[in-house]
């Protein structure tokens, strides 16, 4: 990006933040106004647009679904001859599935839905368009111009700390802080353990200066993303940071059982809640008197445990082959600080996305949702081999983070907040395609 490109994205990015000014004291239909605006960035595709679209498409749910519709003739033009099966198929899904969605839609503002809460309940559908309109800028995610990407970060960061964080409608931006604080920590490890450069202790300063700023706000399911990063990071570097070939475990295996361990986790924890859900009802995770493992243990049993049980027992009553026409509130037991057990009805997210995208689309949708986020998970693990530096860096970060939010979250493919993550996804792995592709050319 050059100087005249750079000013451009500031240019775009201030403006982006004074619209969510304007957008805070709109309501609903009204937010459209802003349409035509987002209808340029997302069309003209260029890379000084997208600070802009990540804060635009963080604003309001009727302005983040104007988004993906505007995206859906983008992505059918740019993508339907595309000869890559995966990019393919993942197209054709999703079309073979909108016109289901449009009816249901339909259908629930004739039961008396209004028709924000009505397209609302799609969130899960839509997020998965943002990661093909990622594949057409994949060229916005060359190794070059991810430095820019780390000071859109940090520039974001510092205008969220001043206050605005908290304030309608940046509150979702500041959730998006964590793709930028696993990315800095996991650069750190990565210029620590595998790459030495010259003047990297100005990035190691500015990145410690904002990681205990944020680090509060840090909670259990980043922790596990940044486990789950700092693994397959070590699966993929080596001295040198050049591609690891030996290893069968590495190269053959764990591309394989990444997409069964969401799947393997959830069964495992729902079927051991029962057993030791009551040995942690009383740990306070604020308290020093417990350890570490009696906090996760009870984060895992107590808390996320007894919710995707309640969660399984309703899609198990209440949910059939397509989307619901009405919302079904989530009900489940846990045991109290007495010991005894305590119903409670909610009306929150199941904190699982297997459990999430059947509760809201079906067990035939949400099971093609399903598939498509873990194939696209695998897709991005195995896209190491053309994947360079920060590029490399850039996509563990997002497979761990992606891979812990799928199991105990949500917010990665929720409306406000999915455009950002989805996007860097499908960039990341229509760039390795692209490397791929141009190689074997010149074989």
């Amino acid at each position: 990006m050059n100087p005249v490109s750079a000013k451009l994205a500031v240019l775009h990015l201030i403006t982006a933040l004074l619209l969510g000014a304007v957008l805070a004291s709109l309501s609903g239909v009204l937010k459209l106004a802003v349409a035509p605006y987002l209808a340029y960035l997302l069309y003209e595709k260029r890379s000084e647009h997208f600070p802009a679209l990540v804060v635009l498409m963080n604003y309001g749910t009727i302005l983040t679904v104007a988004g993906a519709v505007l995206i859906i003739p983008i992505a059918v033009r740019s993508l339907w001859k595309i000869e890559d099966a995966f990019i393919s198929r993942f197209l054709k899904l999703l079309l073979l599935m909108l016109p289901v969605y449009v009816v249901i839609t339909v259908m629930r503002m004739g039961s008396g839905t209004a028709l924000t809460d009505a397209l609302v309940m799609n969130d899960y559908y839509i997020a998965f368009w943002f990661l093909l309109y990622g594949v057409i800028i994949y060229e916005q995610f060359s190794h070059q111009n991810l430095g820019y990407f780390i000071t859109f970060g940090l520039l974001l960061f510092l205008i969220l700390r001043i206050g605005l964080g908290g304030v309608d409608p940046f509150g979702a931006l500041y959730r998006q802080m964590n793709y930028f604080l696993i990315f800095g920590i996991l650069l750190v490890a990565d210029h620590l353990l595998y790459v030495r450069t010259r003047h990297s202790w100005v990035f190691y300063l500015l990145f410690f200066v904002v990681f205990f700023l944020f680090i509060p706000a840090i909670k259990f399911t980043f922790y596990f993303g940044l486990i789950l990063a700092l693994f397959a990071l070590r699966n993929w570097q080596q001295r040198g940071n050049t591609f690891t070939t030996s290893g069968y475990f590495k190269e053959q295996i764990y591309p394989k059982l990444l997409p069964l361990f969401p799947v393997l986790f959830l069964v495992v924890t729902i079927w051991l809640t029962p057993f030791f859900a009551s040995d942690y009802s009383k740990v306070n995770v604020g308290n020093d008197s417990n350890t570490m493992l009696e906090k996760l243990l009870f984060k895992l049993f107590w808390d996320r445990g007894q919710i995707w049980s309640g969660a399984l027992d309703g899609i198990l009553f209440n949910t059939g082959l397509l989307p619901p026409i009405r919302e079904w509130k989530l009900t489940y037991t846990a045991i109290g600080n007495n010991s005894l057990e305590n119903e409670y009805e909610v009306d929150f997210e199941s904190h699982n996305l297997i459990l999430g995208l059947i509760r809201y689309n079906g067990y035939l949708l949400g099971g093609i949702l399903i598939y498509l986020f873990l194939t696209a998970m695998r897709q991005l693990y195995n896209a190491k081999a053309y994947l360079l530096g920060r590029q490399r860096v850039l996509a563990v970060s997002m497979i761990g983070l992606g891979i812990a939010v799928f199991i105990t979250g949500q917010y990665i493919l929720q409306l406000n907040t999915s455009f950002l993550f989805m996007s860097v996804i499908g960039s990341l792995i229509a760039y390795s395609k692209s490397l791929q592709a141009f190689r074997s050319y010149e074989q």
